[in-house]
C-alpha cells in the first residue's frame, strides 16, 4: 500500500494521534493525565446511606483531594492537634503502615494519660478494606450531613498563620499560587477541601465529647484512685506447706486423670469464678526453627591486627556522630553546671583512641559474620516458589552449608540445629531466641520471638509489627544480630544467626497426661542438659499443690488460736517452731512466719483492661497482671468486711482464702483511708474534666476505626454480574 494511500485510509485515525500530541505540547504530560482522569464519569461504582450513590469521578475526585491536602501538610496540622487529629491522619495519609515513631508516641500517650486504647484497636486502625480516598469521602458526607462547615476565610487565616513555618519560608499567595497550578483548582476550591478537612476533625471532636462522665461514675473513679487498705498480716502459702508432704507420694490416677480432664483445655493463668486458680494445660501457638549460629568472640579472634592508618581513618568517619560532647563554653564553670553556657567539642583522636579501637574491631568482627552467613544463606534458601519446597529441604540443609563456610573460614565453627516446638514463653526464656533482633522498613526493629509468632496461620494484634517482614515456613530469615551488638565496643558473648521455621503448631489440647514436651532452644554448648517436660510431673506438682492448699485453713485456725491464748508474738513464734524450721529454704532464716505490712490500693478496670492485653502480646506478665488482679479481690474481700460507718475491721484476727496465690491470709489488722466528702468535691471538677477527656480521647479511635466508617455510612460497593462486593479496591480511575 502507497504512503499516500495509507493517510487517506486512516485519516481520522492519525488526526486523533496529532490532536493528542498537539495537547501533550502544551499542557505536558502531566496536565494531560489529570485532565483524561478528571473527565466526567458517572459509572455508579457503590453507595451509602440510604442508597445514596457514589460514581467513580467522586471517588477519583476524593483522591485528588488528599493529593492537595498531604501537598498542604494537612498530616502535620493534624497530628498537632489531639488523638483524633492524629487517628485521622493515619486513617488517611499513613499508607496501611505506622511510623514507629507515631506508635512510641501513642504508648507513652496511652500510659500516660490513662487512655483506654488496645493494641488490637491500634492495629485495625491500619486495616482497612478500601482505599483511603474512599474514607475521605464518606467522612467527608457525614460531617456535611451533621451541618459541619468552616469558612474558607477561616481556613485561609489558617494558611496564612503557618505558611512560612511549613512550607520554607514560603507566602500564603506563593503556596496557593503552587496548589492552584499543580491539581488545577480554584483558590475557592483548595480553601474549600482543606476546610472540608477541619469539618470532619470538628464533626469527631463533637461526637467524642458527648461521653460525658456520670456523677456515679466519678465518685467510683475518685474511691477507686484516692482509697487505700492498710493492713499487718501472716501468709500462709500452700507451697510452703507442701514441703512437709512427702515429696514421693503421688496423688491418684483417678485424680489426676479428673484434674487434667478438668483444666486441659484452658490455656495457663485464666483467672474466672470457676477457676480461681489460674490452672489450665491448654498448649499455646508453638513454633519449631532450624539455625545456624556463629558466636562473635569467635569471628572477633580472626580479625587481623589494625594499622594506624586504619584507625586513623575510622576516626574521621565517626568522630562527629560518637565523640562529640557538650561543654562549658565558660572556663571558670564546670560543664556539668546547669547554668553554664555550651558549646559543642569533638574529642580528640588521642582522648579516645582505646574508643576507637574497639569500635573498628566490633564493627569489622559484624561484617566479617555477616559475610560468613550470607554466604551460608543461599545454600539453605528454599526456592518456596517451586512446587514440593518441603520436599527440597533435603537439598538445602545447613549441614551442607556449615561444610562450605568451614573450607572458607576453618577457624570460625558454625553451630547448627533444630528448637523443640517452643512457645513465644519458652522462647523468651531462652538465651539466645530472647536477644536476637529483625529488622524492618525504615529502621524499625522489634524482638525476632515477636515477629516469628506472626507466620501463618499465627497472628499477632501487636502494631510495633505492623512494620516488620512476615515471617514464612521454611525461609530462612537473617543474618539476624544480637540485640547487644548496637552497643559499640564489645561483642562478648553475643552471636549472629541464620533462623527458619520448620514447622508450627497452633494452640491444641494435649492429647493426654502423658505427653513430654521438647523444649530446647538454642543449643551452644553440647555438654547442655536436653529440656524435656512431661506434662504428668506438672500435673502431679499442680494436684498436690491444691491439695495443701485446702488444708491450709485448718492452719490458719490454728495460728488464729495461738493468737487467742497468748499475743501475736507468742503466737506467730510458736508458729515457726512448729512449722518453720522444716519449711525454710535458708537456714539461717528464723521467721519463715512473720507480721508484713501490706498495702492494698485497687486498680482501675480500664488499667486492668489494658494490662490483660498487653499479657496477650507478652505473656512472660500474665503472672504480674494475675498478681494485680488477685490483689483486687483481696481488696473487695476485706472492703467489705469493714464497716461502711468506720474505718477499720472489728472482728480481727480474721483470715481470708486467696486461691490464685494459693495462700491463707491471717490479718492483725485491717484500716481503710476513705475519701473524704471535703476531699471529693476538691477533686470532682478535675476528675470530671480529666474522665471526659479521656473517654473523648479514647473513642476518638472507635470514630476513626475505617471498619466502623464503613458500617456507619452503610457503604456497599456495587454488586458486580457475579455479585462479587468483596473488592475493596474498587477502581477509582
Amino acid at each position: 500500500m502507497s504512503l499516500v494511500r495509507f493517510l487517506r485510509k486512516n485519516n481520522k485515525k492519525l488526526m486523533a494521534v496529532f490532536v493528542i500530541l498537539i495537547m501533550v505540547s502544551f499542557l505536558g504530560l502531566g496536565q494531560l493525565m489529570r485532565y483524561t482522569t478528571q473527565r466526567p464519569n458517572k459509572e455508579i461504582v457503590a453507595h451509602y446511606g440510604d442508597n445514596t450513590k457514589i460514581s467513580n469521578a467522586e471517588l477519583g475526585r476524593a483522591r485528588t483531594e488528599l493529593e492537595l491536602l498531604q501537598a498542604l501538610q494537612a498530616p502535620a496540622f493534624l497530628q498537632s492537634s489531639d488523638m483524633r487529629g492524629l487517628f485521622l491522619s493515619e486513617v488517611l495519609f499513613s499508607e496501611r503502615s505506622i511510623d514507629p515513631r507515631i506508635l512510641s508516641f501513642l504508648n507513652q500517650s496511652i500510659q500516660k494519660n490513662g487512655l483506654r486504647i488496645t493494641p488490637e484497636q491500634i492495629t485495625s486502625l491500619y486495616q482497612g478494606t478500601a482505599a483511603p480516598s474512599t474514607y475521605w469521602f464518606l467522612l467527608k458526607k457525614e460531617a456535611l450531613e451533621a451541618g459541619m462547615a468552616v469558612d474558607t476565610a477561616m481556613v485561609r487565616t489558617l494558611l496564612n498563620q503557618v505558611a512560612s513555618e511549613l512550607f520554607n519560608g514560603q507566602t500564603y499567595k506563593q503556596l496557593m499560587q503552587q496548589a492552584m497550578q499543580r491539581f488545577s483548582m480554584s483558590e475557592k476550591e483548595v480553601l474549600s477541601t482543606y476546610g472540608d478537612l477541619m469539618s470532619v476533625l470538628q464533626f469527631a471532636r463533637m461526637t467524642t465529647e458527648t461521653h460525658d462522665a456520670t456523677t456515679s461514675q466519678i465518685k467510683h473513679m475518685a474511691s477507686w484512685t484516692k482509697e487505700t487498705l492498710s493492713t499487718e498480716l501472716v501468709q500462709l502459702d500452700a507451697k510452703d506447706f507442701l514441703k512437709l508432704e512427702d515429696p514421693n507420694a503421688v496423688p491418684s490416677e483417678s485424680a489426676l486423670t479428673d484434674h487434667f480432664n478438668q483444666y486441659r483445655a484452658i490455656a495457663p493463668g485464666t483467672l474466672s469464678t470457676e477457676n480461681p486458680y489460674g490452672l489450665g494445660y491448654l498448649l499455646p501457638d508453638r513454633i519449631q526453627l532450624e539455625y545456624m549460629v556463629v558466636k562473635l568472640d569467635d569471628v572477633q579472634k580472626t580479625i587481623a591486627k589494625l594499622s594506624a592508618q586504619d584507625l586513623e581513618d575510622y576516626y574521621q568517619r565517626i568522630a562527629k556522630s560518637v565523640f562529640t560532647r557538650e561543654v562549658s563554653s565558660d572556663p571558670n564553670m564546670e560543664d556539668d553546671d546547669p547554668n553554664a553556657p555550651k558549646k559543642e567539642i569533638v574529642l580528640s583522636y588521642a582522648e579516645v583512641s582505646a574508643e576507637v579501637q574497639k569500635r573498628l574491631i566490633v564493627e569489622k568482627t559484624i561484617q566479617k559474620a555477616s559475610a560468613m552467613l550470607q554466604m551460608a544463606k543461599p545454600m539453605v534458601q528454599i526456592p518456596l516458589a517451586e512446587e514440593g519446597a518441603a520436599a527440597k529441604r533435603e537439598d538445602y540443609t545447613f549441614s551442607k552449608a556449615t561444610s562450605a563456610l568451614k573450607e572458607a573460614y576453618p577457624a570460625v565453627a558454625a553451630h547448627i540445629g533444630i528448637t523443640g516446638l517452643l512457645s513465644q514463653s519458652d522462647m523468651i526464656s531462652d538465651l539466645y531466641l530472647r536477644r536476637l533482633v529483625a529488622s524492618g522498613a525504615g529502621n524499625a526493629m522489634a524482638q525476632l520471638v515477636d515477629v516469628l509468632f506472626t507466620v501463618p496461620p499465627l497472628e499477632s494484634t501487636d502494631p510495633s509489627l505492623m512494620s516488620m517482614p512476615n515471617p514464612t515456613l521454611l525461609n530462612t530469615m537473617g543474618p539476624i544480630r544480637d540485640q547487644y551488638t548496637r552497643s559499640g565496643t564489645s561483642v562478648a558473648g553475643q552471636i549472629m544467626a541464620l533462623i527458619r521455621i520448620v514447622a508450627v503448631q497452633p494452640s491444641i489440647e494435649p492429647a493426654s497426661l502423658t505427653d513430654t514436651y521438647d523444649k530446647n532452644g538454642i543449643i551452644l554448648d553440647e555438654t547442655q542438659a536436653p529440656k524435656q517436660v512431661v506434662l504428668k510431673d506438672l500435673i502431679v506438682e499442680d494436684v498436690k499443690t491444691l491439695q495443701a492448699y485446702e488444708g491450709l485453713q485448718a492452719k490458719a485456725q490454728e495460728l488464729i488460736d495461738l493468737i487467742a491464748a497468748g499475743s501475736w508474738d507468742s503466737a506467730v513464734k510458736q508458729f515457726n517452731t512448729l512449722y518453720g524450721d522444716r519449711i525454710k529454704t535458708i537456714p539461717t532464716d528464723p521467721n519463715v512466719f512473720s507480721v508484713q505490712p501490706k498495702q492494698l490500693r485497687r486498680a482501675p478496670d480500664s488499667q486492668m483492661a489494658q494490662m490483660i492485653a498487653m499479657a496477650k502480646m507478652n505473656p512472660m506478665i500474665l503472672g504480674y497482671v494475675n498478681s494485680i488482679r488477685a490483689d483486687n479481690t483481696l481488696f473487695e474481700t476485706l472492703y467489705k468486711i469493714i464497716p461502711a460507718d468506720q474505718d477499720k475491721a472489728e472482728n480481727v484476727p480474721l483470715t481470708v482464702k486467696s486461691p490464685a496465690d494459693y495462700s491463707v491470709y491471717c490479718f492483725k489488722d485491717v484500716s481503710v483511708s476513705r475519701l473524704s466528702q471535703q476531699e471529693y468535691e476538691k477533686t470532682k471538677a478535675e476528675m470530671i474534666v480529666r474522665e471526659t477527656q479521656i473517654a473523648a480521647q479514647s473513642y476518638a479511635i472507635v470514630h476513626f476505626t475505617p471498619d466502623n466508617i464503613l458500617s456507619r455510612m452503610n457503604f456497599q460497593w456495587k454488586a458486580t454480574d457475579a455479585d462479587d462486593t468483596s473488592d475493596a479496591n474498587a477502581p477509582e480511575n
